[in-house]
């Protein structure tokens, strides 16, 4: 196997030694979630937040800085890598969500389940179900969470580092 990567390596112009080299050295991922994703309600007051993102299961950890925007009926996520490259951005209008991916299904989080989280927190469109599956705690403060997703194997933690309107 080391020395079929390592082949892969030298000939990364061929398209299909790329595709295996980026797979062998893909972070674990954390699968998707079921489940409705609440609307955004124009009666809801518009906003803007910048929050330090940080998810971790049993076999990876992601970090992001996610920059969420809600005006009118649109809510506009936007996460960014430790490092500070665009990981995938979210738009949600009228009951239809559209997520770009810069990291071509390689986000160690599907994106779709960020969005989940942050209807948690900081939004608040959800409940969290009786059952305990899901858990959420808000910090004293109100300025950062954690949220518990039992059923998909994942913790998120997210910290308001902004925000404003």
């Amino acid at each position: 196997m080391r020395r079929l990567l390592s082949t892969c390596l030298l000939l990364a112009a061929l398209p299909g030694c790329t595709q295996l080299a980026i797979w062998a050295f893909a972070p674990e991922r954390i699968d998707e979630c079921d489940g409705p994703i609440a609307s955004i309600s124009a009666a809801t007051p518009d906003f803007t937040e910048r929050l330090q993102v940080q998810v971790e299961s049993t076999d990876t950890t992601a970090a992001y800085q996610v920059v969420v925007q809600k005006r009118g009926d649109r809510l506009t996520v936007i996460a960014l890598t430790r490092f500070g490259a665009k990981a995938f951005t979210i738009v949600q209008q009228a009951g239809a969500v559209d997520v770009e991916s810069e990291m071509r299904g390689l986000d160690p989080l599907p994106p779709i389940n960020l969005l989940r989280d942050l209807h948690r927190w900081p939004l608040r469109t959800v409940e969290t179900p009786a059952d305990g599956a899901v858990s959420l705690t808000v910090d004293g403060n109100g300025d950062a969470a954690t949220i518990v997703n039992q059923p998909c194997g994942y913790r998120t933690r997210m910290v308001r580092l902004e925000s404003g309107e």
